[in-house]
């Protein structure tokens, strides 16, 4: 038997999650995986996912290309459309949070200093300055602290994919 507050829990929730939101939701991560493929046709091929947020949108986005998409694909548009993948934002993430979950070790630090710092390392990844000293913190709590992601490889090929963009819209 369900406990009253579990009981308004639950109330809340089938608040929120309606065949309306799921639809919504659904129809705004297509969106981002057409757009994906659009903008790296555009020259775009990395994308920045700006918080753990966001994550759930660009992964379910992944999910419909290679669920939906190549499974409609004919196999004579198959090649065309893989290569269209592998240069899209779709591809390529760099995962910066902007944002960090408060605890005691953190009751000196700001929000506005968090989001201060992510953006410094999103300025050197953007400058390919990989001696910058926020992006060298950053790297060494990924690869030493943390052990996730990859320790190599977008940075630099973001840095080059930008400023390539920037100089053909630009001339």
């Amino acid at each position: 038997m369900l406990s009253k507050l579990s009981y308004i829990a639950l109330m809340a929730l089938s608040d929120l999650i309606t065949p309306k939101a799921i639809y919504s939701y659904t129809e705004a991560c297509v969106q981002v995986a057409r757009t994906s493929l659009r903008l790296g046709r555009e020259g775009y091929h990395y994308a920045i996912i700006p918080s753990r947020g966001a994550a759930p949108i660009e992964q379910a986005a992944n999910s419909y290309f290679q669920t939906v998409v190549k499974a409609a694909t004919r196999s004579h548009h198959h090649r065309e459309l893989m290569s269209q993948y592998l240069t899209s934002p779709l591809s390529v993430e760099l995962y910066l949070p902007f944002t960090a979950d408060s605890c005691d070790e953190m009751e000196d630090i700001s929000s506005r200093q968090v989001r201060t710092f992510w953006a410094k390392v999103l300025a050197a990844v953007i400058r390919g300055d990989l001696d910058d000293s926020h992006y060298c913190f950053f790297t060494f709590i990924r690869d030493e602290i943390c052990r996730v992601g990859f320790k190599v490889g977008y940075p630099m090929a973001l840095h080059t994919d930008i400023s390539t963009s920037q100089r053909s819209r630009n001339p």
